[in-house]
């Protein structure tokens, strides 16, 4: 049996959609002969994390692995994911959120940089939230000239509000462009390689700074259940153009083949054909990207929001979980939880052998 869909769920199938445009829509022994696997404008560059699965809401170092995080569909805002946004934000991340999401913490119009009004206007295909802008840019408008996505600046990051709900058309199953466009947009901003063509990528960062870049082409493989052999349709090669740093040294692996890169001083962009059913891998040295992760170098993590117990759970992946002692209490303050001190026998004991010797600190 199937459950029907509410708003929210539209919202989220879309976004899948986007990602996979054939999403559960084609057969194998019809063009493009792409059953499962399906090429995709956005590559596999995303994860899809439960905000409130049931070990709790999702942890600020798993976030922060992320330069934007959308969220998607009828979320639960409660007062700690909300906190744990708006720290990410903070930090440097790029927050994505419909008005429909705008609620409880998150409805703070220093972090959206507007006010949302509970009324709506009715345009052709789709309806879109009255705003109050409070310092938002609007980046999107419609035909009418309506605010469709809103930019601001919050601490070192920004909130991008999206104002048409869950981003559906009138017709709900049927997917707006606006998800892809912003998508794109938003790849086109944090990705420091960026592949055009009919084809399905992913991109790895090694360790010694190279990178992986595999291109996939999942078209035009005809195979029937009946046949032990693939055939393939020479119609389907895919013309893939990577755009890279002006000083990238390029490699393919499967052929391998040093492939020359044209640069204008600015940029570099690399050119190759990718055969239906058919892999390329391409290693890139000199490209630049973001620095370290933040928590580098970090011990343990303490943010007390398991606010009860004796036990302070170390919130990174270190496992430094500690020892509440001599009467400390958990508290509350502006930006989340703590624990209060008499300033006589209370403390917190963490038993981690540290590498260097702390004379003193807070």
């Amino acid at each position: 049996y199937t459950l029907p869909f509410q708003d929210g769920n539209y919202m989220t199938e879309h976004f899948l959609r986007a990602i996979d445009p054939y999403y559960g829509a084609s057969v194998a022994n019809v063009p493009p002969y792409s059953a499962n696997l399906h090429n995709s404008r956005l590559g596999d560059i995303f994860d899809v994390f439960l905000a409130n699965p049931p070990s709790g809401v999702i942890q600020e170092r798993v976030l922060e692995r992320y330069p934007v995080v959308a969220l998607l569909g009828d979320v639960d805002v409660s007062d700690t994911l909300a906190r744990r946004l708006k720290r990410y934000v903070i930090a440097g991340g790029t927050l994505l959120i419909n008005c429909e999401q705008c609620k409880g913490g998150l409805a703070d119009p220093g972090l959206l940089g507007l006010s949302i009004i509970p009324e709506t206007v009715e345009e052709a295909d789709k309806s879109i939230r009255k705003i109050a802008r409070r310092g938002a840019v609007p980046m999107l408008n419609s035909d009418a000239g309506l605010p469709l996505l809103t930019a601001n600046d919050y601490g070192a990051g920004r909130v991008l509000v999206t104002t048409v709900p869950y981003l559906l058309l009138k017709n709900k199953k049927q997917a707006s462009p606006l998800i892809e466009r912003i998508l794109l947009e938003l790849q086109q901003e944090v990705m420091p390689i960026h592949v055009e063509g009919d084809i399905e990528f992913l991109l790895n960062r090694l360790p010694d700074d190279t990178w992986r870049v595999l291109l996939a082409n999942n078209k035009g493989v005809l195979k029937e259940p009946n046949e032990s052999v693939e055939r393939y349709d020479p119609s389907y090669a895919a013309a893939v153009t990577l755009t890279v740093a002006p000083n990238v040294v390029a490699q393919e692996l499967m052929t391998k083949t040093a492939l020359a890169p044209v640069s204008d001083g600015k940029q570099a962009t690399l050119r190759l054909t990718v055969p239906p059913g058919d892999l390329r891998i391409m290693k890139l040295s000199g490209i630049s990207a973001s620095a370290e992760p933040r928590d580098k170098g970090l011990v343990g993590w303490w943010d007390f929001e398991d606010d009860q117990g004796t036990t302070a759970r170390d919130a990174s992946d270190n496992g430094h979980d500690a020892l509440i002692a001599g009467g400390a209490v958990h508290a509350r303050h502006m930006d989340g939880h703590c624990m209060k001190f008499d300033g006589k026998d209370d403390y917190v004991l963490v038993a981690v052998k540290l590498k260097y010797q702390l004379e003193r600190g807070t």
